[in-house]
């Protein structure tokens, strides 16, 4: 099949979450089984054209936006192994420090879809499947079922719409409308009007083929009035099209026999040589050199749905009982980063805060933790478990979205091996019990070590999820 994946972001070339590394991993995976698979993505000022190899094919890629014709720029990159990457640019829209967070963002990410319905036919690439992702990209599906519904180009392409983050969903007002091209008709609760604003998340997910989100657990939840965003209703409606497909992790990356970043290189024949990582970790922020002492890692955004917040409430109680190391690296909100300053402060010989976005210290931290914490409060996917995992580090998870479909218990009373601690209330209360029965495990070397062996056997392969994602796209091709 010939695939289009559409994405407002792509590692190597531009990152600000786990969207990146979906969007950089699957279609490389997907062209390994054969089939034949383009990336497109706005190009950003902070590319690097000349590190990626970026070549311009053109300058005149022309759309209309609202009553005007932009002249949009095409360039292409081989970066990807075996997927061409092509960068839709324009000076005015995408030349500028960040990706999101612009007054703007609705013109920018109109023009990119419009730019993206232009740029299939002028490269000649005619799509059985257009696999959109996010708010961002949501136009693409909604374009093919209306304003290029005629197009014979597109006769036969079907669309893939992948949520990635529920909460993320583009609102703006019924001025998108006449942005995009779409008739006003379209602005109706049953269809594109949200409360009053224009939705994109919520056209994405009508007009599609199929909705995918990244775990089976969270395609339920987010049927429920809990974790719908107001979209539980909406999606209710599409069930028998939505699938949960959990992602992957890329171990060309994310491995320790092969990472360059982390002290000691090992694997699962050699575990103990994980030691070695850690003493790392504790000799760079200053704690005592124990083995015996448990550290923890946290490598994430620091908001409130990544439940930093009770993380802290929870540490509070357990560094003044308990003898523990806590390594974080983030950033986001600045009320939680002042918490955990604080929490730094009272205790600098086990608590380490970094808040700049440090990528061989994030390798470092999933290589050298005994603990990974993830307690957040809903996780569509999740991969810092999955990394996690790769390096023996077990995961103190909250037992929602993809962390329960992909952290198993460890059963300390039985002695069953498991891959994580998980628990289900959100509360600092639950955590903390939660941390209790990590440092029971630690204690249990039998436990632990077989523990660490069953997370480093799991396969979390972008293999994995490609294959269900191949069988959802012949289920769509109409060739």
């Amino acid at each position: 099949m010939r695939i289009a994946f559409i994405s407002a972001e792509v590692v190597p070339f531009a990152k600000t979450g786990g969207l990146a590394d979906v969007a950089g991993a699957l279609p490389k995976v997907l062209a390994e089984c054969g089939h034949e698979v383009i990336v497109i993505m706005p190009h950003y000022k902070q590319i690097d054209n000349e590190k990626y190899g970026i070549k311009k094919v053109t300058d005149t890629l022309s759309i209309k936006l609202k009553d005007h014709e932009i002249d949009m720029t095409v360039c292409v990159s081989d970066a990807i192994p075996n997927v061409k990457t092509y960068l839709i640019g324009s000076g005015g829209l995408f030349f500028r420090d960040g990706i999101y967070g612009h007054n703007d963002d609705e013109y920018r990410f109109t023009a990119f879809c419009l730019g993206v319905m232009e740029l299939l036919p002028f490269i000649g690439f005619k799509p059985d499947i257009c696999h959109a992702n996010d708010w961002h990209t949501a136009l693409v599906p909604t374009f093919l079922k209306t304003t290029y519904k005629n197009d014979m180009f597109y006769a036969k392409t079907s669309s893939v719409f992948t949520i990635h983050n529920l909460a993320y969903q583009g609102l703006f007002g019924e001025y998108v409308l006449d942005i995009a091209g779409l008739p006003h008709e379209l602005f109706t609760r049953e269809n594109l009007e949200f409360y009053g604003s224009f939705n994109f998340l919520k056209a994405g997910i009508l007009y599609s083929d199929k909705v995918t989100t990244v775990s089976e657990t969270y395609a339920k939840e987010i049927m429920t009035e809990e974790y719908g965003e107001k979209l539980d209703g909406i999606l209710k409606t599409r069930k028998d099209d939505l699938v949960g497909i959990v992602n992957g992790i890329d171990y060309d990356i994310w491995s320790p026999k092969t990472d360059s970043y982390i002290a000691k290189k090992f694997s699962i024949n050699d575990v103990s040589l994980k030691k070695e990582n850690k003493r790392a970790l504790q000799e760079r922020f200053g704690f005592k050199i124990d083995e015996n002492i448990p550290l923890f890692g946290l490598v994430s955004r620091l908001s409130w749905q990544k439940g930093i917040d009770v993380l802290i409430e929870s540490l509070k109680g357990i560094l003044a009982e308990k003898e523990i190391q806590v390594v974080f690296l983030g950033a986001g909100d600045e009320n939680l980063k002042r918490e955990l300053v604080k929490l730094a402060k009272k205790y600098p010989q086990k608590v380490s805060v970094t808040f700049d976005f440090d990528d061989p210290l994030s390798h470092q931290i999933y290589a050298g933790s005994d603990f990974f914490f993830m307690p957040s409060k809903y996780e569509p996917c999740g991969l810092g478990q999955l990394i996690s995992m790769s390096y023996g580090t077990l995961v103190i998870a909250r037992a929602t979205g993809g962390l329960e479909d992909t952290v198993t218990n460890i059963d300390l009373e039985r002695g069953i091996a498991g891959t994580g601690v998980k628990f289900v209330d959100m509360n600092h209360l639950a955590l903390t019990d939660a941390i209790k029965r990590a440092l029971m495990i630690y204690a249990n070397k039998d436990i632990l070590t077989a523990s660490i062996q069953h997370a480093m056997n799991e396969d979390f392969s972008f293999g994995v999820s490609a294959e269900k994602y191949i069988n959802l796209y012949t289920a769509l091709d109409k060739s």
